[in-house]
């Protein structure tokens, strides 16, 4: 399944997850690699689910030029993403993209 769409809160810049995003990686507009990772997920894991997706194809879908397991780690840690490699996923995917997941 392929998500026409996808909900974003315009408070994301703001919100303390993406603070500590960008703490981590140094970057202020850290928040925008999570909204084009999302944007992938919506097209290619619909139902959020990363298990098993390597932290390089991770960090790549969403921009990152860095070291991906950097990425990975950081998103993780500021809770973007759950779980580890082989069982993680997007935090809340599905209670958010519920209307048309």
């Amino acid at each position: 399944m392929n998500l026409p769409w996808i909900k974003v809160f315009k408070d994301l810049p703001e919100h303390p997850k993406s603070d500590a995003l960008a703490m981590a990686l140094g970057d202020e507009r850290a928040w925008s690699y999570i909204v084009q990772l999302w944007f992938w997920v919506a097209k290619a894991r619909a139902d959020g689910d990363l298990s098993g997706v390597p932290d390089e194809m991770i960090a790549s879908k969403a921009g990152w030029r860095g070291q991906p397991q950097v990425f990975v780690e950081a998103a993780a840690a500021a809770g973007f993403i759950d779980g580890q490699k082989m069982c993680r996923s997007v935090h809340n995917w599905a209670f958010y993209q519920e209307k048309h997941a």
